[in-house]
């Protein structure tokens, strides 16, 4: 099964890697020349990729119903567990997470090896209309 994913951001990064543990070949398909652009500057560079406190309404939503049957499928237990398989260990301030070294590059390159050793494809600087 051939798995395309729309945007090389921090979802598309999990959404990919996910797919790619469970068998898929998988695809990225990226707008702009760089993965995970936002995350590598999130926290001025320190990585807060979520928070302990994630619901719903912390989302702009016209479908907050739909945000939290997401939240309940693939929540922050979810996310930590992808986090501690791919090695890299979590520091929590203020009920922000970070990774350890507070370094939203560790998060990026973790993420990158994980897919070349799948062999997911990444289509850089391609617009999906």
């Amino acid at each position: 099964m051939l798995i395309t994913v729309i945007g090389g951001g921090a979802a598309g990064l999990m959404a990919a890697t996910v797919a790619a543990w469970n068998g898929a070949k998988v695809r990225i398909i990226e707008r702009k020349g760089k993965l995970a652009k936002k995350l590598l500057a999130s926290s001025n560079g320190r990585g807060n990729f979520s928070n302990l406190d994630m619901n719903e309404t912390h989302y702009y939503s016209n479908n907050l119903p739909f945000v939290k049957k997401v939240l309940d499928i693939f929540g922050v237990v979810q996310t930590l567990s992808v986090f501690e398989e791919l090695g890299i260990m979590i520091k929590e301030k203020d009920s922000k997470l970070f990774p350890y070294t507070e370094k939203s590059k560790d998060i990026v390159t973790n993420f990158i090896y994980e897919l070349e050793k799948h062999n997911v494809e990444v289509v850089l600087n391609f617009q999906v209309f």
